[in-house]
């Protein structure tokens, strides 16, 4: 009996613990900033990566 509390124990952290990374997920997916809140059609980030990148290149190259 004892080991059936032990086991139903750890299956309750394991339901808190997928709860919580769930939820977390969920709330960091709506955070400013995140692609899948990004404005479609819009290339002002793309292109300040590749300018980056290419800033990067030329410094390397020398």
């Amino acid at each position: 009996m004892e080991l059936l509390f032990w086991l139903a124990g750890f299956g309750v952290m394991i339901a808190c613990a997928t709860v919580f990374l769930v939820v977390r997920a969920r709330r960091a997916r709506r955070l400013p900033g995140d692609h899948d809140a990004s404005i479609p059609g819009e290339r002002s980030h793309s292109e300040a990566t590749a300018a980056a990148h290419t800033a990067g290149a030329a410094r390397r190259a020398f």
